[in-house]
Parts: C-alpha cells; structure tokens; sequence
C-alpha cells in the first residue's frame, strides 16, 4: 500500500483555499477515481509550518502511483502542482516493505 497525504499550509488567502479545495483536490480525485474528502488539520503545535487542510490518497503500490502519472488526469496535475506547489507539503508514505 501507498499513500499520499497533501497539506495545505495555514493562510488566510481565500483565493488559495479555494484553489485546493475546488481544483487540486478534484486532480487528485480524477487521477485515483474517486471523490476525497478533504480534513481540517485541528493542531500541530510541534511543526514550525502550520496546516489547514489536508487530503488523503491511496494507491495500491508506488509503482501504480507513478503509472498514474501518465493520463490526462496525471498531466492536469502535474500541470497545476508546477503553479501551486508553493501552498502546500506532500508526504510519500510506502508500507510496502512492511508487508512482506
């Protein structure tokens, strides 16, 4: 199993918040097919970053995570993060070799 957690940095900038929740997260969603709910990030008083919101993704291994890379969805994506990337921390997590 692979998972993908995206955070969005604390802002008060309603033109960003609004970008992650009505553009990236439906990228995200059209890339694994499915719809995501989006979190509140409640607290995180050991992090110098603060975070609002976050989203949580799945996909079966990295391999497949990268594969998906290659659609039109992937493309959307990737074309939007080049812009957008600034807002937010990714985090890789792979339970793969935890598995076996």
């Amino acid at each position: 199993m692979y998972k993908v957690l995206v955070f969005l940095k604390k802002t008060n900038d309603e033109e960003v918040i609004h970008h992650f929740k009505n553009f990236l997260v439906k990228y995200f969603s059209d890339l694994i097919g499915k719809d995501l709910p989006i979190g509140s990030v409640e607290s995180n008083p050991l992090l110098d970053v603060k975070y609002s919101h976050f989203v949580e993704l799945e996909a079966e291994s990295k391999e497949y995570w990268e594969k998906l890379f290659d659609s039109e969805a992937g493309e959307n994506l990737e074309k939007d993060l080049l812009e957008f990337h600034k807002y937010i921390n990714i985090i890789f997590i792979n339970y793969e070799h935890l598995l076996n």
